[in-house]
């Protein structure tokens, strides 16, 4: 399979409370050119968001103190136009739906392959 090109650097920030997970994708896109920001939650992510210009938000849905969800309806809340991705291992129908209420068309699984990690990213 066909890895596309890389464009041009993206700055991403990553809501993630499983060590090993943040640690994956750090090396898949930083492999990539792109700076990644790690959190393991997302009220530190939200205040990053919020203090610098970043592209793209991957956030997981379950996190200990700030979900996905809160951290997604916080950033509309203020208007930021930041590109969102939602990853989980299992993510409700219902859950879902709230997401794409709130504008997320972006969802991965965990685990993703690298060529669907890159095309959510990049594309």
């Amino acid at each position: 399979m066909t890895i596309p090109p890389t464009p041009s650097k993206l700055r991403i920030i990553y809501a993630e409370d499983s060590p090993t997970e943040r640690e994956m994708l750090v090396r898949l896109l930083t492999n990539r050119g792109h700076y990644i920001a790690c959190f393991n939650d997302g009220k530190p992510a939200l205040q990053a968001i919020v203090s610098a210009s970043y592209d793209v938000l991957i956030t997981d849905n379950d996190m200990p103190h700030m979900t996905g969800l809160e951290l997604v309806r916080e950033l509309r809340r203020i208007k930021s136009p930041i590109k969102i991705i939602v990853t989980s291992g299992y993510l409700e129908l219902e859950m879902e739906e709230q997401y794409r209420e709130l504008g997320v068309r972006v969802f991965l699984p965990k685990p993703s392959p690298d060529e669907k990690v890159f095309r959510a990213v990049e594309g």
